[in-house]
């Protein structure tokens, strides 16, 4: 066994494995994900408020093939993303107000492509818009985000992002907080029906002097959340789905007969994923099985047990929310605890969990999660 901490080449595009893999040093890792395959056959970000569990980070780029480990102890999977608009750092249209383009710097701390709007007037309601796109069928869900950024001092009401639809119908998100340094607004919306391009921006309601914001980041993306930022120049760009492969050679057999157990960061809260339907895969074993834990369409945790199912129906949470999913693959047994609730089921009547290759996050087919993950620590530990 490797002492805690120690660097090692793995399968990561080539990085020396973080030191903060493991649980707990006395906790055996039955299946350490700095051992798996990563693949991304694109570059991705990782950014502030992606989720509050990493709130306060600047945005970091990762490259082709290269997992979103975070400082702290986690790795960040999600499913395929196209951001519609075409350039992403750019304000087109204003309302009552002007801009100066590339004036600012970027949420990567570094880039100086965001651009500075100032409202002309006083007393007067104020907005920017990005380059719209006619890209969505109708009636389609659509997330729109911005990235703002307090210039000097706000008074309320203070600006908040908001997304157009086909019909011109206008949705609002919360208020930006009156806080230095960068944020990011979405809001989610029907495509509805119509002949307007699909817009996001942000706007002020009419205070008695004038504002100045920094804007940039701009996403349209089909979806009932929005996603890490990708970033465009001149098209629209797709972000590919994260996928993480665990070989059965690489796992501790423990892990098929042993209790164990894995901890999630939510991003997206169980009502939310609920009313879009929304599922995902934590982790599944090879094509043609059924042994896999995941949360259903439904709000279900579901066990799948070699033929048989444990569900654990009732288990809340809100975006941010870390949930620890215990499973016992000897008897099907599973344990849900949420932030508020210690859940438990032991209806399962199946053969037990089959050693094979395992997905995290993905389930074998390649498909993502369809709402991101966020796995603190990158092991699935004994318990």
């Amino acid at each position: 066994m490797r002492p805690y901490g120690q660097r090692r080449k793995t399968a990561f595009g080539g990085r020396t494995r973080p030191p903060f893999v493991r649980k707990h040093w006395l906790t055996p890792a039955l299946m350490d994900f700095a051992d798996g395959t990563f693949t991304r056959p694109s570059v991705a970000t990782f950014h502030v408020g992606l989720p509050s569990y990493f709130a306060g980070e600047l945005l970091t780029r990762y490259g082709v093939d290269v997992a979103r480990f975070r400082p702290g102890g986690g790795i960040y999977m999600e499913g395929a993303r196209t951001n519609a608009e075409s350039n992403s750092a750019a304000i087109v249209g204003t309302a009552n107000g002007s801009v100066v383009a590339d004036n600012a710097t970027a949420p990567d701390g570094s880039t100086v492509d965001a651009d500075t709007f100032t409202a002309q007037a006083a007393g007067e309601s104020s907005s920017l818009v990005q380059e719209g796109s006619s890209a969505f069928a109708d009636s389609v869900d659509v997330a729109a985000s911005i990235f703002c950024k307090r210039s000097g001092a706000w008074e309320a009401p203070f600006p908040n992002a908001f997304g157009r639809n086909k019909a011109s119908v206008v949705t609002n998100a919360s208020a930006f907080a009156d806080v230095s340094g960068w944020q990011r607004g979405s809001a989610v919306f029907d495509a509805g029906v119509g002949i307007s391009q699909v817009r996001a921006g942000y706007t002020q309601g009419a205070t008695s002097g004038v504002w100045v914001a920094e804007g940039w980041g701009g996403q349209l993306e089909e979806g009932s959340f929005a996603s890490s930022l990708i970033e465009t120049a001149g098209a629209a760009a797709t972000r590919a789905g994260d996928r993480l492969t665990m070989p059965e050679a690489n796992i501790d057999p423990a892990f098929f007969t042993s209790p164990w157990e894995m901890r999630v960061v939510m991003t997206q809260s169980r009502a939310e994923q609920i009313a879009h339907g929304q599922t995902a895969t934590f982790v599944q074993s090879g094509t043609g099985s059924l042994d896999l834990v995941g949360v259903a369409a439904n709000g279900d945790v579901d066990c799948y047990f070699g033929g048989g199912i444990s569900k654990v129906s009732g288990a809340t949470w809100e975006a941010g929310d870390i949930i620890s999913v215990r499973v016992n693959p000897a008897n099907g047994d599973l344990r849900v605890i949420t932030p508020t609730q210690d859940l438990f089921d032991s209806t399962a009547a199946g053969g037990g969990w089959t050693p094979n290759d395992f997905a995290i996050g993905t389930d074998h087919g390649g498909v993502g999660p369809h709402f991101g993950t966020v796995y603190p620590p990158v092991a699935i530990s004994a318990v």
